[in-house]
């Protein structure tokens, strides 16, 4: 029961990450069987997350690439390589003050396990 709650937990967590509001967009997903050993099968459930370059399986890992881009406008585009197709000046109420940073791309791997097991040894939260 410990090892779902930790695939789900996991999953939550890549989604939480890097989910917003899904609107039209040029950004596709990718996924691919990629393996080292073992099954080549993604389960269905990682077909669910959209921006990712690429979802594989390596062994008894779920490999999900990623570059960590919103597929939406947002004001922290400006002044990027993306502001002319992804900038939105911010136009909610109250006041808005933008602080200096930008979106930047990055190049992110995040490495589930397939099985996950429970930890011999916790840690506290």
């Amino acid at each position: 029961m410990n090892a779902i709650r930790l695939t789900v937990a996991a999953s939550a967590l890549v989604l939480t990450l890097y989910s917003c509001k899904k609107e039209d967009s040029t950004t596709e997903t990718t996924t691919t069987t990629t393996t080292t050993s073992g099954s080549t099968d993604v389960p269905a459930v990682y077909a669910k997350i959209y921006g990712a370059a690429s979802v594989t399986r390596d062994g008894n890992y779920i490999v999900i690439k990623s570059l960590g881009l919103p597929d939406h406008k947002s004001p922290y585009y400006k002044g990027t390589q993306w502001e002319s197709t992804k900038h939105e000046a911010y136009n909610g109420g109250g006041s808005f003050t933008q602080n200096p940073n930008v979106i930047v791309q990055q190049n992110l791997t995040f490495r589930i396990p397939v099985n996950p097991a429970e930890a011999s040894v916790k840690a506290s939260t």
